[in-house]
This record gives C-alpha cells, sequence and structure tokens, in this order.
C-alpha cells in the first residue's frame, strides 16, 4: 500500500470496518482511515506532527509531538466507523 510520498506509518488503530494510520513524512503529517477488506484509503485528514492514536466510541485520538509534544487532539469526531 502506497502511503504517499516520503511518509512513514507511526501508529495503527483497527476499529470496526476500518483500520487507522497516523503518518508523517515529507508531506507533513495525517491520519489515514483505510477500509481493511479493499487496502483502499477511505480518508486522509492532515494533522501536524501525529504520534500515538486511540480509538474512543465515537471519536479518533492522537498525541502530538514535535512543537505540540503533549498534546491530545480529538482528530474525527463522530467517526462512524471508529
Amino acid at each position: 500500500m502506497d502511503l504517499g510520498t516520503d511518509r512513514w506509518p507511526l501508529d495503527v488503530a483497527v476499529g470496526p470496518g476500518s483500520v487507522w494510520v497516523t503518518v508523517r513524512g515529507g508531506q507533513g503529517g495525517a491520519l489515514l482511515e483505510i477500509d481493511p477488506e479493499t487496502n483502499e484509503i477511505i480518508t486522509t485528514t492532515e494533522v501536524a506532527n501525529p504520534y500515538r492514536l486511540a480509538l474512543g466510541d465515537d471519536s479518533v485520538w492522537a498525541t502530538r509531538g514535535g512543537e505540540g509534544i503533549g498534546t491530545l487532539v480529538e482528530i474525527a469526531p463522530e467517526c462512524p466507523q471508529a
């Protein structure tokens, strides 16, 4: 699977119907939602310096590294597949 030019995965979380991956690299940071059946990227959400990832009942959460170190952000509120 191509994650984009010069991007590498940092963390992964699995929920019903989706796999969520934080990536960083030359194109900046992002949260990718991937369909586990097709291995296709469903959505890409740009996020500055994403690091660790967790799923809640209705949200995707990430900690941030770099300048935002120690910051917890709700990235995708009310995700229907999280």
